[in-house]
Formats: structure tokens, C-alpha cells, sequence
């Protein structure tokens, strides 16, 4: 619990280790933080005028202090993690995000963020001041609902955004992704992504961000997806997504290609609906049947989301590689083969 005082670009370093300051850490001009162990969290206040200096070694590094150093923060290029939990409403100045950074405000900082392409921002909190993304933005925390605030907001042309969104459409209360503008929103044709986070989107409208200011520009029409949805921009100061139907497609196993089963990438379904060649989405039903030349080692090469899998076959059927099966499938099995 003693206090350290950090003058003029000292290093902290940590090496191969899972370390934790508890007391109050001062930072005069600047200070450098080489996380290269597994983590280093900071459980007091961090304080002083200077930058907080994020080094390349890619280890996590967690603030859950009341903060309120006036210098700002750098995540230099590669430089993995930073947390900020605590309070940061006082702790000023521009915070950059490099490419392979990842930024988690779980708390509200009181400056400016730019991220660079390649980088990433995301948690429960936000920045007070104005955030320039040209990497990629998630309100809330990957792969979970949560809320994210920004006093002004600009997607530069190529930046992304991801909303995690539930079977429920409620608004704004930890089940779905919100994003919140206290001031101007410019949007540069950014495409959105939606990541469903169990079973199929309902029907109706989602409330997915709310803006102060301006809107300037529009997201990207919505693609990667056999869901029916258009983002709706007809009532003031919101943008809604509004979903036909939640439902994905009907496809089949029928390829000669390759035997991989991808989200997005290989044609290696037919569609039953378009009677076409197609790709699998997150949601989409998939049907493994008796037809002729297909592979029946099917490699999973990410993580795939279907809604319902179903198995008809004479045929037996292996699934393997790298990959898995995940969230909410249901399984249906039919026939006289082994899955």
C-alpha cells in the first residue's frame, strides 16, 4: 500500500508474472508500463499530470482506481489490453488506441479516444469526451450485452461496429448492445455486425443508439446475415433496427468443393429457399443429408452458430478441426447413420 511516484518516463515492468499494485501510483511527464507477464492490475488511484504510456508487450493491464492523471493515455502498437474499471471521470487528455490494442472502458474516462485501424474499443462505461474510431467500436463488452457512452462520436470511413443482441428486444437495459452520443454522430457507411447472443432475433424493433447532436451519414445496408432487418432512421435522435424476420435460412450440405464449414466465406451450402449455392450465417438451420459426392468429414474452422442442425442420412457424418459448434443449436437427428 505504499505510494509510488513514477517521474520523467520510469518504466514499470513486469515480467512472468500476475502482479497487483494496491496503493496510489503518481505519474509526473510519463510513465511506460511493459506488461509483459500474464497481467498487472492497479487497485489505487492513479494520479499526476502525466501519460500513461502502454508499451508493445502485449499483457493485460487493469486500472480500478479512482484515476485522474491529466496526461492522457498511449497504447502503443501491439500492446494488447487495457482495462480502465474505475472512475476515470477525472483523468483528461487524448487517449490513442494503435492497431492489436484493445481498449475496455468499463468506466467513464474524461477525455478524447482516437482508435486506429486494427484497434478496438469496447466496454460498459465510456469516454466523456470525443471519440474518432477508424478500427472498431463494441458498446458493451465483447460477446455481451452492455452500454457504451461517448460525447461525440465519428465511424471514419472503414471503422467497424458490433451490437450483441438477444431473442428480446428490450432497450437499453443489459440485454442488448446501446450505444449512447451526448453530442454530434457521423457515420461513413460503416457496416454493422450483429453477434446473436442466444437463439434468433425477435421480431420488432431494436432501440440500438441514441444521439444528442447531429447525425451526419449512414451505416452500410446490413450484409453477413440471412436475418431480415434494415436499420431505421425515421424517429429523432434514435436509430433502430428493425427486424422482418429473425429467422435464418434453410440450407444444405452440398459442395464438391471443400469439406469446411465457415461462417461467410465458403459457398459450400444450397440454399433451399433460392434454390442457389450459398454461404452459412450466424442463425441459419443447416440440413446434413444423402447426397451424392459430398464430404462427410465436415472440418469446423471457427466458431459456427447455427440455430437448428439437422442429420437425415444413410450416410455417416465426422466433424472435426479447429473449430466448434456454439450457443444455442438444437440438434435433430434422423436416420440410420452415426453422427
Amino acid at each position: 500500500n505504499k505510494n509510488i511516484v513514477l517521474n520523467n518516463g520510469a518504466y514499470v515492468y513486469n515480467q512472468n508474472l500476475t502482479a497487483t499494485i494496491s496503493g496510489p501510483v503518481a505519474i509526473n511527464s510519463y510513465a511506460v508500463f511493459q506488461v509483459q507477464g500474464t497481467s498487472l492490475t492497479i487497485n489505487g488511484p492513479v494520479g499526476g499530470n502525466g501519460l500513461l504510456d502502454k508499451n508493445t508487450y502485449n499483457g493485460l493491464l487493469t486500472l480500478n482506481g479512482t484515476n485522474s492523471f491529466t496526461g492522457g493515455l498511449l497504447m502503443e502498437a501491439s500492446a494488447g489490453m487495457l482495462v480502465i474499471n474505475g472512475d476515470s471521470s477525472a483523468a483528461t487528455g487524448a487517449a490513442t488506441v494503435s492497431s492489436g490494442d484493445t481498449l475496455a472502458l468499463n468506466g467513464l474516462y474524461g477525455g478524447g479516444v482516437s482508435v486506429n485501424s486494427g484497434g478496438l474499443i469496447e466496454g460498459n462505461g465510456g469516454a466523456l469526451g470525443f471519440v474518432d474510431v477508424s478500427g472498431q467500436i463494441n458498446p458493451g463488452p465483447v460477446g455481451g450485452a452492455g452500454a457504451f457512452a461517448a460525447g461525440g462520436l465519428t465511424l471514419e470511413s472503414g471503422a467497424t461496429i458490433t451490437f450483441d443482441l438477444s431473442s428480446t428486444n428490450t432497450a437499453n437495459g443489459g440485454t442488448n448492445d446501446f450505444l449512447q452520443v451526448n453530442g454530434d454522430l457521423t457515420l461513413n457507411n460503416n457496416p454493422i455486425t450483429m453477434n446473436l447472443l442466444q437463439g434468433r432475433l425477435q421480431s420488432g424493433t431494436y432501440h440500438i443508439a441514441h444521439f444528442a447532436g447531429n447525425l451526419s451519414g449512414t451505416f452500410a445496408p446490413l450484409t453477413g446475415t440471412h436475418i431480415q432487418a434494415t436499420v431505421d432512421y425515421s424517429t429523432p435522435h434514435e436509430i433502430n433496427l428493425d427486424v422482418v424476420s429473425g429467422a435464418g435460412a434453410n440450407l444444405e450440405w452440398n459442395t464438391n468443393n471443400t469439406g469446411v464449414w465457415d461462417t461467410g466465406v465458403s459457398s459450400n451450402w444450397f440454399n433451399l429457399a433460392t434454390a442457389s449455392q450459398d454461404v452459412f450465417y450466424t442463425s441459419d438451420n443447416v440440413l446434413f443429408a444423402d447426397l451424392g459426392g459430398v464430404p462427410t468429414n465436415v472440418v469446423i474452422s471457427s466458431a459456427v452458430l447455427p440455430e437448428v442442425i439437422t442429420n437425415n442420412s444413410s450416410t455417416n457424418f465426422t466433424f472435426s478441426g479447429t473449430g466448434k459448434i456454439s450457443g444455442s443449436a438444437s440438434l435433430v437427428k434422423l436416420g440410420s447413420s452415426t453422427l
